[in-house]
């Protein structure tokens, strides 16, 4: 009974030193593959996944953020207030994200969102939604003077691109020109509206 009993311990300590291995690995990855500062997915980890992404088989759209004028950002207010004006917008984005897309860090100021969703006006929508949500969103906001605002590609058609990879490309906002200035224009018309309003609560 007793070598039976010390027989089960061993095991049981095997199986425990086993799980906390495997505990340890899953922490250790999941480091390697979050953006430190943001927590979002990194670019390696991103390039990963577009490896294993059929985009012929699933559904899929690609929306790139390109946050304009982050230079300025930081000459002006120094590199510790970029780093929280690039942290901030990342939690709004996470934020707005469904369990159907997935977000990047892929460049020192570029997010992109893959999502499993491949119509042109769903994701054109959300991008207006990101923005705005950007323009408005008060709590915990940098103080900072300029608005912050991003420049946004879209992709969204399989026939648009043979990989995910080269949708990713052609997401790229200066890859879109026209995309672009639509998404601008949406952008210049709520700076406008927000003045507007400003303007007329000082009048009073």
């Amino acid at each position: 009974i007793y070598d039976e009993a010390d027989c089960i311990r061993q095991i049981a300590n095997s199986v425990s030193g086993a799980l906390k291995n495997i505990s340890a690995y899953e922490k250790v990855y999941q480091v390697s593959i979050h953006d430190e500062l943001t927590g979002l997915y990194n670019r390696s980890y991103c390039s990963e996944f577009m490896k294993n992404l059929d985009i012929k088989e699933h559904p899929t759209g690609m929306i790139y953020l390109d946050m304009d004028n982050f230079k300025l950002y930081n000459d002006l207010y120094g590199e510790e207030t970029g780093d929280r004006i690039l942290k901030w917008s990342a939690s709004q984005v996470q934020n707005l994200c469904s369990d159907k897309m997935s977000v990047f860090r892929v460049g020192s100021n570029e997010f992109l969102i893959i999502a499993e969703e491949n119509r042109k006006e769903i994701l054109l929508s959300f991008a207006r939604l990101i923005q705005n949500t950007i323009l408005e969103q008060k709590e915990d906001k940098p103080k900072v003077i300029q608005p912050i605002t991003f420049s946004i590609g879209i992709a969204w058609d399989k026939n648009m691109a043979e990989s995910a990879g080269k949708l990713f490309r052609q997401a790229r906002p200066s890859m879109q020109k026209e995309m672009v200035k639509t998404v601008s224009r949406f952008t210049r018309k709520v700076l406008r509206d927000r003045n507007r309003a400003g303007r007329k609560v000082m009048s009073r």
